[in-house]
């Protein structure tokens, strides 16, 4: 048994871990907004205000990683069949990853993330990136 699993399973598991994060949000952002906040707090250094209207967003941002970690799973499950997925959560993540670039004082300013937690979570989201486009299943 290899230690470093080859292309093939080494993109499985990473789509299964992006998979089960997604699916893993996505049921307490729909469930609970109190936990979201936690959990949010934990993970991205963001300080959010509770009040209906994140509730609301929250919810609704909950149905899009329920639905995010279903294409997620489907796609870990066959790869090359699921290159389109791939390639879109590859533009994604970029496109969260320059977002938090070009906007991250008014992320500062609006959830309170500091210069270090912003640069933790864009280089998360570049060596998914990476990873993704290194094991990107050929034709």
């Amino acid at each position: 048994m290899a230690l470093i699993p080859d292309a093939g399973t080494g993109l499985q598991l990473i789509l299964a871990g992006l998979a089960l994060y997604h699916l893993g949000i996505g049921v307490v952002a729909a469930l609970s907004g109190k936990v979201t906040a936690k959990a949010v707090r934990g993970l991205y250094g963001l300080h959010l205000v509770d009040s209906p209207a994140f509730r609301y967003a929250t919810k609704m941002l909950g149905l899009y990683g329920l639905t995010l970690g279903g294409l997620l799973a489907n796609a870990a499950l066959n790869p090359p069949a699921h290159r389109d997925v791939i390639v879109a959560i590859i533009g994604l993540q970029s496109l969260r990853a320059g977002f938090r670039l070009m906007h991250r004082r008014l992320l500062a300013e609006a959830c309170a993330v500091t210069a270090r937690d912003n640069l933790m979570g864009v280089s998360l989201l570049l060596i998914e990136i990476v990873l993704l486009v290194a094991f990107f299943p050929q034709s």
